[in-house]
């Protein structure tokens, strides 16, 4: 009998996977080791190899028959497992089989995107774009450009702003409502929000009002702002509480990065022409140049 590190005998299938040992998988299935068993978790054994990251044995369950889209409790798939874990191999291989799934949303909204972008893992999110895994919003009205900003991965930001969405020509950008929030949809309702970024919507906001300028402001991280101010983000957005991204900066050269910015496009009238101050214009340029 195959036994754990502590010399015991594994418990179940989930606990074999989540340890990697290929053997003793091996060996519960010739057993008759029921391949969909589901734990306490509302988790199947491929979710559990998949999050760890081990290919071998993620392989073995497919080739046993067990299908890649097969959901947990939170309906997640293990493509979804493999993101958070950052495992680039594995996410690959599941990808591989289905990969119209890869966009799939779990119970809180998330894509497979979203979890590559939280981690920062820069060649897993370039696997999923190469798959044309898209981002919803997640429950909370977080994208995966969000996550990316709050969690302080400024390459990652920069490859779903720079991404070209412009081989999928089905998708069509239209705007909705008062708060600009961009919308690509297709049958499934899916949002990518690398194509808005690219065509320089990067104000979309959460359920709390904030676009990604305001969580790389909150977070500290003059990078990304910098990043985003670049591509066009606003500075005078107000979240739910009012406050605009350099009121919720809690960074000095944040803030004031922010400020020059909405100061500098301040100083301009709606043609981009300089406006002076009203001293200086009173003289020098007619009424209508006058801030």
């Amino acid at each position: 009998m195959r036994t754990n590190p502590e010399g015991a005998p594994y418990e179940s299938l989930q606990e074999t996977a989540t340890s990697g040992d290929l053997e003793a998988v091996k060996a519960l299935l010739d057993n008759g080791a029921d391949i969909n068993v589901v734990d306490s978790l509302g988790s199947l054994p491929l979710h559990a190899a998949a999050e760890q990251g081990h290919w071998d044995i993620a392989r073995l369950f497919l080739e046993k028959g067990m299908s890649p889209w097969t959901q947990d409790a939170n309906n997640s798939l293990p493509v979804h497992n493999a993101a958070k874990g950052g495992h680039l191999k594995t996410a690959r291989l599941l990808l591989e089989c289905d990969r119209a799934k890869g966009s799939y949303s779990n119970k809180r909204g998330e894509t497979a995107l979203h979890f590559a972008a939280e981690s920062g893992n820069i060649e897993l999110v370039q696997l999923l774009l190469s798959f044309n895994v898209l981002t919803t919003s997640s429950a909370r009205g977080k994208t995966a450009l969000h996550r990316a900003a709050n969690n302080g991965h400024p390459k990652v930001c920069e490859l779903l702003m720079q991404y070209d969405d412009a081989h999928k020509p089905r998708w069509r950008l239209r705007m909705i409502g008062v708060k600009a929030q961009v919308k690509m949809q297709d049958l499934c309702q899916h949002t990518p929000l690398v194509y808005a970024v690219k065509e320089g919507h990067v104000d979309l906001k959460g359920d709390d009002g904030k676009n990604a300028l305001h969580l790389a402001a909150d977070t500290r991280n003059l990078e990304i702002a910098r990043l985003l101010l670049e591509n066009g983000a606003s500075t005078k957005i107000k979240d739910s509480i009012g406050y605009t991204p350099s009121e919720c900066s809690r960074d000095k050269e944040v803030t004031m990065l922010i400020r020059n910015r909405a100061d500098q496009a301040a100083a301009l009238d709606p043609k981009g022409r300089k406006v002076l101050p009203p001293w200086k214009a009173a003289v020098a340029a007619p009424p209508e140049y006058v801030a």
